[in-house]
């Protein structure tokens, strides 16, 4: 790691570094954040954090003891031999770092490998289709398609909802749908 910070410091690079977060906490200058396996802190404009709060909701909605928090964060050099964050992409995990949207779906994520169960998590970059399945267990055949349900409550997921519904009922292939509310 010091040999790969000072290469960016000697060139006036920028470089990126891929970790789990272990904490974000208010500096002197903005935030300081912490990532997990790493001694030294990367440091992030308080502007910066506040955009990553808008564009990865999810992630900043759980209790770190509950999910993992990944994140992707470019980097430069400052004059002081820290690394400032120049972008950040964030990720929610499970505990096994299997990618997940909801809270709701940390906890099926969990359940299902408790249960052992051979599953993949469509991304968003894996396909060009307009609605995915949460998960998709691979160890039956045909495979079968997993929905959790977190806000039925709310009209406008209901109706993204009844819209994920719709290529299952053309194709007559009934997902397992888990209503995470009860």
């Amino acid at each position: 790691y010091d040999t790969w910070k000072s290469r960016l410091q000697a060139r006036g690079q920028r470089g990126l570094l891929l970790g789990e977060i272990k904490s974000i906490q208010e500096s002197r200058y903005g935030m300081r954040i912490q990532l997990s396996h790493l001694h030294a802190p990367v440091y992030a404009r308080t502007k910066l954090i506040e955009k990553t709060k808008r564009s990865y909701r999810s992630v900043w909605a759980i209790q770190p003891t509950f999910a993992r928090r990944v994140a992707l964060i470019a980097v430069e050099p400052t004059t002081h031999n820290n690394l400032q964050a120049v972008d950040i992409a964030m990720m929610l995990t499970n505990h096994a770092y299997l990618p997940a949207d909801s809270t709701h779906e940390v906890r099926m994520a969990d359940a299902l490998i408790k249960a052992r169960r051979s599953l993949v998590k469509p991304l968003r970059y894996d396909t060009k289709e307009s609605t995915l399945p949460d998960f998709v267990l691979t160890d039956t055949s045909p495979h079968t398609y997993v929905e959790v349900y977190g806000m039925l409550d709310d009209p406008v997921y209901r109706r993204r909802q009844e819209h994920k519904r719709e290529p299952y009922r053309s194709t007559g292939t009934p997902p397992i749908e888990w209503d995470a509310r009860g």
